[in-house]
């Protein structure tokens, strides 16, 4: 098994002790995406594992504007649609826009940002129910 495998499968396990021990064997494994594109960090931020999120963040250099408005960080969500305001309408890999994100999350705060940045309030998912 890749290690990029390694730290997806602790992460969908929930296994945190796999997790810190890949991370330090290579921090850079925060960064890692599945096979579809998502981060391992918004892999954990859909199980509600806030203890492994935040280890994770610590090893991500940048949030991506979905991680941003998943995570409720506002200021970086603004610094992201500043330089391109098209990323308040992108959709990730899973689907989802970061409108969605924000809402779902609870980012009042970062669905007003994208709001104003041009995000659609109608925007429907691409994902499909399983």
């Amino acid at each position: 098994m890749t290690r990029e495998a390694a730290i997806v499968d602790a992460v969908e396990a929930g296994d945190a002790d796999r997790v810190e021990a890949l991370l330090a064997e290579d921090p850079g494994s925060a960064s890692v995406r599945n096979h579809e594109g998502v981060s391992v960090l918004m892999l954990a931020r859909y199980r509600g594992d806030h203890a492994m999120v935040d280890r994770l963040r610590d090893g991500v250099g940048g949030l991506d504007v979905f991680e941003a408005a998943a995570l409720g960080d506002v200021d970086r969500v603004r610094e992201l649609v500043g330089v391109d305001p098209a990323a308040a309408r992108t959709a990730s890999a899973d689907g989802f826009t970061p409108l969605h994100l924000a809402a779902f999350f609870g980012g009042p705060d970062v669905a007003r940002v994208l709001l104003d940045a041009g995000a659609d309030p109608n925007a429907r998912s691409a994902t499909r129910c399983r």
